[in-house]
């Protein structure tokens, strides 16, 4: 991907980016995709994505194999309309004068009788943006087993993204006003610090929830409490016939039940020494690390 081309997508909304904006997208809240955009964040090329790029001609190959059909790069690297963009991967056609849009995807996932949604929605962005009619979604699977699904264009839907596409846009790119947080992350990207001695009163759903909170911890924590005696109970079987109690492994059956390692010595950093006999030199190494939200649920005592 060009320097050009990484700058267009970030200034505006791409295939893989609709997934999270309709919600359907697993790895990202509209919250991140959101200081993305304002802080204008370059794509960080990662090693899933370069093994994608490399896989690519491998499924589009398979793909017109399994289909009979020609493969055509296409000639642009992208393709702009308004503030949305589209990247496909490939584009083919069967012998005749239509063109039809091919995504191609490396992944591990168990794929069955239908491509991922956000995939579906990546391609029907495509076929809006570029204005073809039907493209398909090709799979490599666990590096041998190969799908392919074919969809229509769907202008309901297509329609339906460029419309939460462009209020995503006007209501929070623009304003700066980012979106509602969907999950703990989102809130502490949100709001970093507390404000010192703030408190609210929630409602009976929070004290409810709060309730099956205390419920669960107690469990847990009679559960470890069993564990950790469990434990000391199978150290005392870890005795050998002159008594010592330096085993290593302990075993029934030729099946080990737990092991006793002693770990390897390594050097550390003595830094309360450093403090005291280099307290001037200690003080030119201290950088101030910022504090996060520590989110502490008040269980009952007893």
């Amino acid at each position: 991907m060009t320097d050009e081309h990484k700058q267009a997508k970030i200034n505006r909304i791409g295939g893989s980016e609709i997934g999270i904006i309709m919600g359907v997208n697993p790895y990202q809240t509209p919250v991140e995709l959101y200081f993305s955009k304002i802080e204008k964040l370059e794509i960080k090329d990662n090693q899933h994505m370069k093994m994608g790029r490399r896989t690519e001609p491998i499924i589009a190959d398979t793909f017109a194999e399994e289909t009979n059909s020609t493969i055509i790069k296409p000639p642009k690297d992208y393709y702009i309309d308004g503030i949305f963009i589209a990247s496909p991967d490939r584009f083919y056609h069967n012998g005749s004068d239509k063109i039809y849009i091919l995504e191609c995807k490396n992944t591990t996932k168990k794929i069955e009788d239908d491509a991922e949604y956000s995939h579906y929605l990546q391609l029907q962005w495509y076929l809006g943006i570029i204005g073809y009619e039907s493209g398909a979604v090709a799979y490599l699977i666990n590096g041998y087993d190969f799908k392919y699904f074919s969809y229509n264009r769907e202008e309901k839907i297509i329609a339906e993204m460029r419309q939460k596409a462009t209020d995503f846009w006007n209501n929070h790119i623009i304003p700066r006003i980012p979106p509602e947080p969907v999950n703990a992350n989102d809130i502490i990207q949100l709001y970093p610090k507390a404000l010192l001695g703030k408190t609210i009163e929630t409602d009976i759903d929070g004290f409810d929830i709060w309730n099956q909170l205390c419920m669960v911890h107690s469990n847990v924590s009679e559960y470890n409490k069993q564990e950790d005696e469990l434990k000391e109970k199978l150290k005392l079987k870890m005795r050998d016939s002159e008594g010592k109690f330096d085993t290593e492994t302990l075993l029934y059956a030729d099946r080990i039940l737990a092991t006793w390692k002693s770990g390897k010595n390594k050097m550390i950093f003595d830094e309360d020494k450093f403090k005291m006999e280099k307290p001037e030199l200690y003080e030119q190494y201290l950088i101030e690390k910022k504090s996060e939200r520590r989110f502490l649920p008040k269980y009952p005592k007893g």
